[in-house]
């Protein structure tokens, strides 16, 4: 699913909203997410999951070892909630 596809999803659900306002809304909430992470800080969401700021040591590809640089990359932990709902989905073989 794409952040357009997103916008037309709620475009359907509110139809009294134009479809401009909708996608400022989208796209100022990813953007609200963005900055927060970017300034090292978590997102929860509930019933979705975490986004969380991790750093581990750099690890060289071609050598596969590691060496004393930092980089930060983004944890997604899914919730309980929506772990159960894939599982079911998955057991069934349907999409939602």
């Amino acid at each position: 699913m794409r952040k357009s596809d997103i916008v037309l999803k709620l475009k359907r659900k509110f139809p009294d909203i134009e479809k401009p306002e909708i996608k400022k809304v989208v796209d100022e909430i990813f953007n609200v997410m963005i900055d927060a992470l970017a300034r090292g800080e978590n997102i929860e969401i509930r019933e979705i999951g975490s986004f969380k700021v991790k750093e581990r040591k750099k690890i060289e590809p071609f050598k596969k070892t590691k060496n004393n640089e930092k980089t930060k990359f983004i944890l997604f932990r899914p919730s309980k909630v929506l772990k159960r709902i894939y599982r079911e989905i998955s057991e069934k073989g349907e999409t939602r």
